[in-house]
């Protein structure tokens, strides 16, 4: 027959086998959740930073108002005022939109696009204030169009995008 004490290491060693079972049991299980948080984290950055290349590419002067012509909301009969409010209201609206992605995306990337949205604005208000009294929409989409196509630095378009893509192939 067994004795106490034997009896006693007999279950101490079973109740700490069982214990070391469990922890390795756990610790498997959290590896395998934290590779799927990994992924599910890494779609999520990808996915805000296609967004924000997707709104810089919406929020470009040249794209802004040929989206506005296709639309219908701008045309010549609009007086510059107007459209100037409109190019402003619709950036703003579009960056509105898309405000949550700096969750997921690195500081250099949020601020190379708030900076873009806001460069914009100032570019839109400067060429209409440049503007004589009672002009038309299109003659505020001309020297837009003009302004940049004659500053090719003027354009932050493709140097966002550019900084954008980087981030993004670094996650890759």
């Amino acid at each position: 027959m067994l004795d106490t004490s034997t009896v006693l290491t007999v279950v101490i060693a079973v109740i700490i086998g069982l214990f070391i079972a469990v922890l390795i049991y756990l610790q498997q299980k959290i590896g395998v959740a934290t590779k799927s948080i990994d992924k599910d984290t890494k779609i999520l950055k990808l996915q805000a930073y296609e967004r924000l290349i997707l709104l810089a590419n919406r929020i470009s002067i040249p794209h802004l108002i040929t989206r506005l012509q296709n639309d219908g909301k701008s045309n010549s009969t609009l007086s510059a005022t107007d459209q100037q409010l409109l190019l402003v209201s619709t950036i703003k609206e579009e960056f509105e939109h898309n405000v949550t992605q700096q969750l997921y995306v690195s500081k250099i990337a949020w601020d190379a696009v708030t900076n873009f949205k806001e460069k914009n604005i100032l570019l839109i208000h400067q060429a209409a204030t440049t503007l004589p009294v009672g002009s038309n929409a299109g003659e505020l989409n001309r020297l837009l169009i003009s302004f940049l196509g004659s500053d090719p630095a003027g354009d932050m378009h493709q140097l966002v995008t550019e900084v954008l893509s980087v981030e993004v192939k670094q996650i890759l």
